[in-house]
């Protein structure tokens, strides 16, 4: 009977275990959404918070691939343009660049380097802009 009793518990073990496993990886693999600048948004005037939000992500390499970035932001004020590197570099758009004015907009990391500009205002050469490695 005592080993009976062992087997049970070695076998309960082992199912518990593997669940854990499961939830883990299950845990790695879900993507997750962050808001660019925290509570300050996207904005001109929150150039240093978004500049600093992007520094604590990166640092912590905390963005993947599949990741959401949240952009929330005054329509008519700011803007979102996905552009290449180079557009990012030169503050322009590239042929192509989707460009969201809703004032609220999720985009999703689907390659490794992300560039985002604000096209309205002067909005990128002010400094309200965004390059993020996703991992």
């Amino acid at each position: 009977m005592a080993q009976g009793r062992s087997t049970a518990v070695e076998a309960r073990a082992a199912c518990l275990a593997l669940l854990l496993l499961l939830l883990l990886k299950g845990e790695t693999v879900e993507s997750r959404i962050y808001t660019v600048g925290g509570h300050s948004g996207w904005k001109i005037s929150a150039i240093d918070a978004i500049a600093k939000w992007a520094d604590d992500v990166q640092r912590n390499n905390t963005i993947r691939i599949d990741d959401k970035l949240y952009f929330k932001y005054t329509p008519g004020q700011a803007n979102v343009a996905v552009v290449t590197g180079e557009a990012y570099n030169r503050c322009v758009l590239n042929p192509g660049a989707l460009v969201y004015e809703e004032g609220s907009n999720t985009i999703s990391l689907s390659r490794e380097n992300n560039y985002f500009i604000s096209t309205l205002n002067d909005g990128c050469s002010k400094g309200l802009k965004l390059g993020i490695k996703a991992l």
